[in-house]
């Protein structure tokens, strides 16, 4: 039962943090609200440093995140926005935000990724059939998120000339909705002629 309420939390701040983002772009583009919103007495009053000055305009995402739950210098609120940050710079609408942090693991899960010296591959697979394996409902399709976790830098996987076949040689670190292969190395396979 806790673990179901846990779960419905979770889902709930995700969901509420993506509709800080989407007020936070609205702010981002109007003058006379960022001007209100930087004069609230929170910020006036509660917050000893970093407060939002009107040239921060742009980064309006951030300072509304930093006021979620009213605790401004708050690690949870670095770790908000660093996750946030980055499914922002890939182009993921606040209207996707929820379902990509439950799919990418949360806001640890985001971070993680981008941990220095990692990058990652996110892809999603399409139906492909899988043989039962001991312990493994009998399935024909699965379908899932890969998370590729490279220990250097992900450009000589990112630069081949694509359709190709490749083989990732690693270890699977979670296993589920979304998978995560920590790949050691990886090997362009030589195509097949018929």
């Amino acid at each position: 039962m806790v673990g179901g309420m846990e779960e419905a939390t979770v889902q709930l701040d995700y969901e509420a943090v993506a509709a800080i983002v989407a007020k936070g772009q609205e702010l981002a583009r109007d003058e006379k609200a960022w001007q209100e919103f930087i004069t609230l007495p929170f910020w006036t009053g509660e917050v000893k440093k970093g407060r939002p000055k009107p040239k921060h305009r742009p980064e309006a995402v951030r300072f509304m995140l930093r006021r979620y739950r009213g605790s401004s210098e708050s690690k949870q609120a670095s770790e908000r926005w660093r996750a946030v940050k980055v499914l922002l710079e890939e182009g993921i609408p606040p209207s996707r935000i929820a379902k990509t942090l439950e799919q990418r693991g949360g806001y640890r899960g985001i971070n993680r990724s981008k941990r220095k010296g990692q990058d990652s591959v996110r892809t999603e697979a399409k139906s492909v059939s899988a043989k039962p394996t001991s312990g493994l409902p009998d399935q024909t399709a699965v379908s899932c998120f890969l998370k590729a976790v490279f220990p250097d830098n992900v450009r000589a996987l990112t630069s081949l000339a694509v359709p190709c076949k490749v083989k990732l040689i690693g270890t699977i670190e979670e296993l589920g909705a979304m998978t995560e292969i920590r790949v050691q190395r990886f090997v362009k396979l030589k195509p097949r002629h018929s």
